[in-house]
């Protein structure tokens, strides 16, 4: 890239108006430099090493209030001197956003070139005991010189077990792109991606990759035994035994600015959901509960089964739920319809129910997954998969996405529930 101080002209351009398109017969160049040639630094990249554990980014947090500072200078020189140009009220640079749920793909989809996600089975990320990444942008500002943005980032990562219940490591980066000549995604993809790359290369995280992970004997971890024997004590009236009731009895839970699905398993007010959906600090963590009615109210976190990949939380509102009664007969046929809710994409697209099949049933090492071919999206993840009379059979987990993949999700049996949180169910 060029660097845009005093550029110099020669003088044939300023004629150019007057001798028009005659002018491209004589010779060139038209603009010269007096800038250097700045190429961007090339990156020494971390490759994962032979025996080195494997990681995985759970999530990426932006503090959407203080993170975004847009500034534009005239030229280098003045970004140099600090000193951007006055804005008057109210006026907007170029939109560089890019969606939190990309960046995180797009980071782990690194990782697979990196090496440190295992690329030879869908399944293995969820069942192979992947360490567990987290990044929260602390602060994200936007320079634009011209039509030319690079991005300055700070970055605070966190390495977590597998199970998501222990911070191991913390790493603060500070990270400043390429310039790029548009306004767009470029230049926060390629902050992110020096990030990441700096976390990895830092000494803790080495030392910990390095290490051989023993997981815990007990992969249930539990907070409050009180409530164990009192859990899924559904009432008949209660009982969700429609398709309409079951649209009740799924929910949106909201941590930060994440957010999935739920089902409500007791009418007292119980919601389970995918433990890979929470953030790694749930211990003291309340989510927000949203209901199909419009209604909302907070949830404690109770229990977590990260081998099962299952966690519950308790609304923190009393009063009567509408509940599952969920399947415990492993009668799944293959070809059985089914449906899926769950809320697609976006908070105003709650309770989405989709209709479809089982198409298959998946053993991975010694679990079931249930593949069906109804339609999810991003946010689905933890809702229900009901038959036609709302009896739940499974929870949301997973969806396949590619180019050419239509139609591929997986849903953990209900059966296992009260295997994975030990619930005293009927």
């Amino acid at each position: 890239k060029v660097s845009p101080d005093d550029p110099s002209f020669y003088p044939i351009t300023i004629y150019y108006p007057i001798f028009g398109l005659w002018a491209n017969l004589l010779p060139g160049p038209w603009v010269t430099y007096k800038g250097k040639f700045m190429l961007p630094a090339l990156i020494p990249i971390k490759y994962r090493e032979d025996g080195e554990n494997r990681v995985y980014i759970k999530s990426l947090t932006v503090d959407s209030v203080n993170s975004l500072v847009p500034q534009e200078y005239s030229n280098l020189s003045s970004f140099k001197r600090h000193e951007p140009k006055y804005r008057p009220k109210n006026y907007h640079l170029g939109n560089t956003s890019v969606a939190k749920s990309d960046i995180k793909d797009s980071l782990n989809h690194l990782l697979k070139k990196w090496g440190y996600i295992d690329t030879t089975s869908f399944f293995v990320r969820l069942y192979s005991g992947s360490y567990l990444a987290t990044c929260e942008v602390k602060s994200h500002a936007d320079i634009y010189i011209g039509r030319s943005d690079c991005v300055i980032m700070n970055c605070m990562w966190s390495l977590y077990t597998p199970e998501g219940d222990k911070k191991l490591v913390e790493y603060s980066t500070c990270d400043t792109s390429s310039w790029f000549s548009a306004y767009g995604a470029e230049a926060t993809t390629d902050v992110m991606v020096r990030s990441l790359n700096n976390f990895l290369k830092n000494q803790d995280a080495v030392r910990l990759l390095k290490e051989k992970y023993v997981p815990p004997t007990t992969p249930v971890k539990i907070i409050d035994t009180t409530v164990v024997t009192s859990i899924i004590k559904p009432t008949a009236a209660d009982s969700v035994k429609s398709l309409s009731e079951a649209l009740e009895a799924v929910v949106t839970i909201k941590q930060k600015d994440v957010f999935f699905s739920g089902c409500i398993i007791s009418s007292d007010g119980y919601v389970l959901t995918n433990a890979h959906l929470l953030n790694t600090d749930v211990d003291n963590a309340d989510v927000y509960v949203h209901f199909s009615d419009g209604d909302s109210a907070t949830a404690k976190f109770v229990k977590i089964n990260s081998v099962y990949d299952m966690a519950l939380y308790k609304i923190n509102k009393g009063g009567r739920y509408k509940s599952f009664s969920p399947d415990t007969s492993r009668a799944l046929r293959l070809g059985d319809e089914i449906y899926a809710i769950g809320t697609a994409q976006d908070l105003d697209l709650r309770q989405t129910m989709t209709k479809g099949i089982v198409s298959a049933k998946r053993k991975i090492k010694d679990k079931t997954l249930i593949q069906f071919d109804a339609s999810i999206n991003r946010g689905s993840s933890g809702g229900a998969l009901v038959t036609k009379n709302g009896h739940l059979i499974g929870i949301i987990n997973t969806r396949l996405v590619g180019d050419n993949i239509q139609g591929i999700g997986f849903a953990i049996p209900a059966y296992y529930i009260n295997e994975a949180l030990g619930l005293g169910t009927n």
